[in-house]
């Protein structure tokens, strides 16, 4: 199953940040960013540039140009000289990029040195150290560290609760992400109240359906599928489809969906299964390109298909994919890289 931790998906004005978003200080309007960027007064002026060039970034991020973004984002930091609060931000906007890019290392380079930078100006209740304690857990679970991931997930709740409440995006998507690394703990129980909490959080907030409640019904059956209990697990994927056959906006999560449909039912329909998954795999790809982690699940997925047909040969092939992505992105003794082993030696 694919499980998916969810981030906010918009960014604030200055000179607060989202949780679990970029940093937005000032001006969103592309042109006339450009036009700063050329004139004089803004090289003359290196806050505002640096600000510009961060905006810039943030566009560009929510444009799905990653590499872009890093460029913009990297030219705001070098005109940031003091290493202050501004400086701290600039690095989670980086590291997210590197964070959807698969490069999770690297991210948690620089959420680390946003935090150190941060815990010297803010007090431990402030909302930004919530988003960085809320980012470096997701990080921290993408690479196998489940428990140091529940300890900056849970922190980051905390400060949540205590300043925003808890009918709040932010503590919704934090009780998700939680759930997700409590699935990884094998803790399914907790996990399972943690779904639960975020789906009724999820419809205090928004009366409408939402993509983020079709996401929350996904990672819910997850659980239930790993319980064995099936029928909670089919009415939980209806949920989902339910509300994205009517928004049918974000491609990803069909993905989710029909990775996790087909997974949840290849002992019943083999055919369907493989058909599921592959058009999953189709999405992953042409979202994410041929070298991502994400990539490397659903080869896994799809080859346990395979070898459910005897197609020894196309799940061997699968599988040594995954393996060589897997051995590029997953730490040694993470959990997604042992479940690859593990369906090579059968």
């Amino acid at each position: 199953m694919l499980l998916v931790t969810i981030k906010c998906p918009e960014f604030e004005e200055p000179p607060s940040v989202q949780a679990e978003g970029l940093l937005s200080f000032k001006f969103q309007d592309l042109e006339y960013l450009k036009v700063l960027a050329r004139e004089n007064q803004v090289e003359c002026n290196p806050l505002l540039a640096a600000v510009v060039q961060n905006n810039l970034g943030v566009i560009a991020y929510k444009n799905n140009d990653h590499a872009t973004a890093l460029q913009y984002f990297s030219r705001a930091l070098a005109l940031t000289k003091e290493r202050n609060i501004y400086y701290s931000r600039i690095c989670n906007n980086i590291g997210l990029t590197y964070e959807f890019l698969g490069l999770y290392l690297t991210a948690l380079d620089y959420l680390d040195e946003a935090l150190e930078i941060s815990l010297r100006f803010l007090p431990e209740s402030d909302d930004f150290l919530a988003t960085l304690y809320a980012n470096k857990g997701i990080i921290l679970d993408s690479i196998g560290e489940y428990s140091e991931a529940l300890f900056f997930l849970r922190k980051a709740l905390n400060i949540r609760l205590l300043s925003l409440g808890e009918n709040n995006f932010q503590v919704m998507s934090n009780y998700n992400n939680l759930a997700v690394v409590l699935e990884n703990l094998g803790s399914y129980d907790e996990g399972v109240l943690c779904m639960k909490r975020a789906i009724k959080i999820s419809k205090m907030i928004k009366t409408e359906p939402s993509i983020e409640q079709a996401l929350l019904y996904l990672n819910l059956g997850s659980f239930y599928h790993d319980q064995g209990k099936l029928p909670k697990f089919e009415e939980m994927i209806s949920a989902a489809y339910t509300i994205f056959s009517k928004l049918n906006n974000n491609e990803l999560v069909m993905a989710i969906y029909k990775n996790n449909k087909g997974f949840g039912s290849y002992w019943e329909n083999i055919s369907f299964a493989k058909s599921m998954i592959s058009k999953a795999r189709d999405i992953i790809l042409k979202n994410f390109g041929n070298d991502h982690p994400l990539v490397a699940k659903v080869y896994n997925h799809l080859s346990i298909v395979h070898t459910a047909e005897s197609e020894i040969a196309q799940a061997e092939t699968l599988l040594h994919q995954a393996e060589r992505i897997g051995l590029k992105y997953f730490r040694p003794n993470q959990l997604d890289l042992a479940k690859i082993y593990h369906n090579l030696g059968f």
